[in-house]
């Protein structure tokens, strides 16, 4: 038996180990277009790996697939986040996790993931050809697939020459490849998510119905709200949702200089990823500074206030949770004059400043870029398969696995999360939606200490991530460190890990460090 997979990444390559462990005599090839395989593994968790989740806390599997989580249910009945933890064990690679239930490798390094994935495929036999952009998939009318490339070079290397770079990588010329076509009897389809409808091109002509892939996960564009000017402020807490729908999410949110970010922003950009498609990313956000607090909760924490500090200024004092920047600007916006004392308040001040709390609202206008966006929503739809098997239900021997899926998850490891497939009275396990979300960057650098002026020296243990392909890192850390926002907004950044997906080029923290003031130093 010939099997093809389509698709380097961690569906792929893991796919390919497991089938060709349980099936030793079957041939199995897989196909990358890029120069490498699991490329994107080698990047998330910004070089650590994010390799799953412990679910801790996740009560229902649609909190952590907005789309998918029945398929994935069914699926975890054969392969869960508790079989893939000890997959990898089992290979030698020990795992920790950390405090928000992320799993990562011991060694803190993704490239044990990922020369564990190809040591596994090599040792098992697997052929890997990188370079190979697959261009269509035809069944053959005696069974089985003919798999079509591209003609020409990609990367300056002809079609069948190894384009691989990565350490202990095998790449070997396609069978076949002076006319272009491969052929297997079974083909699996793990190319990953496409943001673009033209990703999924090599499934044309089979009939399958294919729901057009949007962006998901993203930040979102407030043009003209003086909030931006805020820049940098974190918010532990929060809560963000649309108004006049249902969806909504929590957690850390960061402003930026063009609106809001960090994960409530995140996960609630995925949860109504196609909602704010078909609305041209246009929406009235609701922000809820104090999380899940209700109004009658918010309004005794206010009465409390103003009665301990009755005479002191109101923009002076406020809630732990809140930053100072932030509630002067929320203060403000509640019409409370500078000057004012929680004696003067009010009643109708008390409502206006507890509204505005728990119901600040902004206009969306637009998200960030389209390069800068990481997970998709769309793919093959579900109607299209066997949730059993994952195999197509009108192409005998074509199967799909992972984000190639109308699959997507949040961020903190639900994407790498296993499941199988069914092939030949084998369960084959997979790894589905490759690992991927918001704190996945290309750089990950660790600022161990830093130095204000005045010789006070502060110690920050925490990861912050920046992502290596954007670039607008520089006005996040000109608002930390040269409008005096401060240290505690530094401190907060370092320790919840929330620098913005999109505030990139990491190389700009240690050239705007090299300041006298500052002083930054890299694990």
């Amino acid at each position: 038996m010939k099997v093809a997979i389509i698709g380097a990444g961690a569906a792929g390559c893991f796919c390919a180990v497991e089938l060709k462990r349980r099936m030793p005599s079957a041939s199995v090839e897989v196909f990358e277009a890029g120069t490498t395989a699991l490329a994107k593994v080698a990047i998330t968790g910004g070089g650590r790996c994010n390799l799953t989740n412990s679910f801790e806390g996740i009560s229902s599997l649609s909190a952590a697939y907005p789309r998918g989580d029945k398929l994935m249910k069914r699926l975890f009945r054969s392969f869960d986040q508790r079989s893939a933890w000890q997959w990898f064990e089992n290979e030698g690679v020990r795992l920790v996790l950390q405090e928000d239930h992320c799993a990562f490798p011991a060694s803190q390094d993704a490239m044990e993931i990922v020369n564990t994935l190809l040591s596994g495929m090599r040792r098992a036999g697997v052929a890997l050809h990188t370079s190979h952009r697959v261009s269509g998939i035809s069944p053959c009318p005696g069974g089985g697939y003919s798999i079509s490339f591209e003609d020409g070079h990609r990367n300056g290397k002809p079609l069948g020459q190894s384009g691989a770079t990565m350490p202990r990588q095998v790449a070997e010329p396609v069978e076949s490849a002076s006319d272009r076509r491969f052929f297997a009897d079974i083909v699996i389809v793990t190319t990953g998510g496409s943001p673009k409808p033209s990703g999924l091109g090599i499934l044309d002509g089979l009939g399958l119905e294919l729901v057009p892939p949007v962006p998901s996960l993203f930040t979102f564009n407030l043009p003209g709200s003086p909030i931006r000017e805020l820049m940098g402020t974190v918010v532990g807490n929060a809560s963000a949702s649309l108004a006049g729908t249902k969806y909504k999410a929590d957690g850390p949110l960061l402003v930026t200089h063009w609106g809001m970010s960090g994960p409530a922003i995140l996960k609630l950009s995925s949860y109504a990823a196609r909602y704010l498609a078909d609305n041209d990313y246009t929406a009235t956000l609701a922000v809820s500074w104090l999380g899940d607090s209700g109004e009658e909760d918010v309004r005794g924490m206010i009465t409390s206030l103003s009665k301990d500090n009755s005479q002191k200024l109101i923009q002076n004092t406020h809630p732990s949770e809140l930053p100072s920047r932030l509630w002067s600007y929320l203060t403000a916006k509640s019409g409370v004059r500078v000057d004012a004392r929680w004696a003067e308040l009010g009643s109708k001040g008390m409502n206006r400043l507890v509204n505005t709390l728990i119901n600040d609202e902004y206009q969306i206008r637009g998200k960030s870029r389209f390069k800068e966006e990481f997970v998709t929503c769309g793919g093959v739809a579900l109607s299209n398969i066997n949730l059993n098997t994952l195999e197509s239900k009108t192409h005998p021997g074509l199967y799909f696995a992972g984000e190639v899926l109308d699959v997507d998850a949040i961020t903190g490891g639900f994407i790498a999360d296993e499941g199988s497939i069914s092939l030949g009275g084998e369960n084959i396990t997979f790894a589905p939606p490759v690992l991927s979300p918001v704190f996945d960057h290309p750089h990950s650098f660790s600022a161990t200490s830093f130095r204000v002026a005045g010789g006070t020296l502060f110690r920050i243990f925490r990861e912050i991530g920046f992502r290596g392909s954007a670039d607008r890192a520089f006005p996040v850390l000109r608002d930390v460190f040269e409008r005096g926002s401060g240290l505690n907004a530094a401190i907060g950044i370092a320790f919840r890990r929330i620098i913005d997906p999109t505030a990139t080029k990491a190389f700009v923290l240690f050239r705007f460090s090299c300041h006298n003031s500052y002083s930054f130093s890299e694990f």
